[in-house]
């Protein structure tokens, strides 16, 4: 680790018998948000209000795909979504997170490198975290065990997000059910909302998108997933589409007595405050976490002030 807080990994000889090589993974200083996003087509304006509507209402979101695609500055900008008064509690192996809330308590594992003292890793600090009464519990990436808890903490009422390393939402299903993980069935129903993004080759460029996202519907008793598609990337159009519409809407409104006609009108007026957002670059992240914060206060006051650019 340097002193920046990157990452770095050397292989020398004769582990390497070419010769010696090195890798740095930097990170942004100032983080990528959701409305930069918008604007270079990583993710669209009504699924960035989907996310959103998704954190209010306490559905737990998993976000799935290959090294380097994305996950952790995805989770990142989507924890800029969270309501003011929350609590946001994060557990990484490597300090990545680096968000605006007032209510954010970050935890990092320590592996031991001396004798006598021991690790304390991701499964320590979630039972800690279990302690400190978080309304979000957010893991930076699970690999093992720590998955098991964490979903724990979901049936036990927190919610959260994560990532997770799968090609597909299929095979991260499948991670969570075996072994180092071993999630129960019943849990990984917990998994409300799933986010694929990955690499493509959009006009001889290699870029980011969010390709799908699907509803998580439980799991069949042949250990099958029930995934509802809600939006998928079109690349020849290079736009993620929504292609059906959310059950999740239905089970919010019967759980919290809402109407799902103001659940949809919600997501409109969310839709339209990103759009407002991304066309007039209103996207470093003290901006949007103001804007933001005034929206839970005052929606439309903050709708009216970014449409008249008096923020």
């Amino acid at each position: 680790m340097l002193p920046e807080g990157y990452r770095v990994e050397l292989v020398a000889p004769p582990i390497s018998p070419k010769g010696p090589s090195f890798v740095v993974r930097k990170y942004f200083v100032v983080p990528i948000t959701l409305v930069d996003m918008v604007r270079m087509g990583t993710i669209s304006s009504d699924a960035v209000a989907y996310l959103w509507l998704m954190l209010d209402y306490g559905r737990n979101i998993v976000i799935v795909g290959p090294t380097g695609a994305g996950k952790t500055t995805l989770l990142n900008a989507l924890l800029y979504l969270v309501r003011p008064d929350a609590k946001i509690l994060t557990i990484e192996d490597t300090r990545e997170i680096n968000i605006v809330h007032e209510h954010w308590q970050a935890l990092l594992t320590r592996p031991s490198r001396s004798e006598g003292v021991r690790d304390v890793s991701a499964f320590d600090l979630l039972a800690v975290a279990m302690r400190s009464r978080p309304d979000y519990v957010v893991v930076g990436e699970i690999r093992g065990e720590e998955a098991y808890v964490l979903f724990q903490a979901f049936g036990s009422g927190h919610s959260g997000a994560t990532t997770i390393h799968a090609e597909t939402i299929e095979d991260a299903v499948r991670r969570l059910l075996t072994r180092p993980m071993n999630v129960p069935p019943m849990l990984v129903g917990l998994a409300h909302v799933f986010v694929r993004i990955m690499r493509v080759k959009v006009g001889g460029q290699i870029v980011r998108r969010v390709v799908e996202i699907a509803e998580n519907m439980g799991i069949s008793r042949g250990g099958r997933p029930r995934l509802h598609y809600i939006y998928r990337w079109d690349p020849e159009k290079d736009v993620l589409a929504q292609v059906e519409e959310s059950r999740h809407l239905e089970t919010i409104s019967r759980a919290r007595f809402v109407p799902v006609e103001a659940l949809r009108k919600e997501l409109e007026r969310r839709k339209t405050l990103i759009s407002l957002m991304a066309s007039k670059g209103y996207s470093t992240p003290y901006v949007v976490a103001k804007i933001f914060t005034r929206y839970h206060l005052d929606p439309e006051g903050a709708l009216e002030a970014v449409s008249r650019g008096q923020i």
